[in-house]
């Protein structure tokens, strides 16, 4: 018999062995210190309390972890991961496990269900759609070829993100992040991201949030789109590979900027929207 809880109190080695033995066959790799994991769960805005665990004779043996925030105008909660052990495969564990996290959260007030799928998994877009999600949006991962040289990019200011002032660039076009890119959940990391902008005549004509151990960018804004040119060819001069991951495919002229900057296209993802409480 299986039962069904929150993972609040559940301890991080715990946690670790189901992640890693739910994915293990996905060549995803987790993290099996506590502490780690716990840090880079932290980061990705998981809420324990929302977060829910398929028990078997008091071993977890399938989870749904689960982050909390505003997101496309509605309270919205994000499956940063989900997964069920091998040998409970087959089973309605899945079925059963997300059946009461949405009844849990909608009472709690959440409108949406989101979350992320590669465009290439037919099998889970089709259990997720049997099981009443839908595709809100369309993302490509993008990665840049090794810098080959060429001029030097214009000279660009820089600053932590909990420091910069997004009054100061309402003005730009924003190319909408994903949930996980959002401001709220990445100023919950350890290292804070950077922004790298610049400006003309005393206003910020471009900016670009990054990580900057990695150089992988977040966030894409302009009000001069040969700006954000440069300073995106900034980063790939600066880091070995750069990553920009799910960019929306309704920004085609963001899409034909970066490959003018020698980025290809790795990937691709659906965000899959199910609505709660009628939402």
């Amino acid at each position: 018999m299986y039962t069904y809880s929150t993972l609040e109190s559940l301890c991080d080695s715990q946690l670790a062995q189901c992640l890693s033995r739910a994915f293990g066959d996905y060549c995803v790799s987790v993290p099996a210190d506590g502490a780690v994991l716990l840090s880079h769960l932290e980061e990705s805005g998981v809420d324990r309390a929302a977060s829910y665990g398929a028990f078997r004779e008091g071993r977890l043996i399938g989870l749904l972890l689960n982050a909390q925030g505003e997101y496309g105008g509605e309270r919205a909660v994000f499956a940063v991961a989900a997964g069920v052990v091998p040998e409970h495969r087959g089973r309605q564990v899945f079925h059963h496990l997300l059946a009461r996290a949405e009844g849990e959260l909608a009472r709690q007030g959440a409108q949406a269900y989101y979350l992320e799928v590669l465009r290439q998994n037919r099998d889970a877009i089709r259990l997720y759609q049997g099981l009443g999600f839908s595709v809100a949006r369309e993302y490509q991962i993008l990665r840049s070829a090794p810098a080959a040289g060429g001029p030097v990019p214009p000279p660009a200011e820089e600053t932590d993100l909990s420091r910069f002032d997004p009054g100061a660039a309402g003005h730009c076009l924003l190319a909408e992040p994903s949930f996980e890119h959002t401001t709220a959940v990445l100023l919950r990391r350890a290292r804070p991201p950077r922004v790298r902008y610049m400006t003309r005549q005393g206003r910020i004509s471009a900016f670009c949030v990054f990580d900057q151990a990695s150089g992988a960018v977040f966030q894409l804004g302009y009000a001069h789109l040969p700006d954000l040119g440069a300073l995106v060819q900034g980063l790939v001069s600066s880091f070995p590979a750069v990553t920009v991951k799910n960019l929306d495919v309704g920004y085609p002229q963001l899409l034909r900027l970066l490959s003018g900057c020698s980025f290809q296209v790795v990937a691709g993802q659906y965000e899959l929207r199910k609505p709660l409480s009628g939402g």
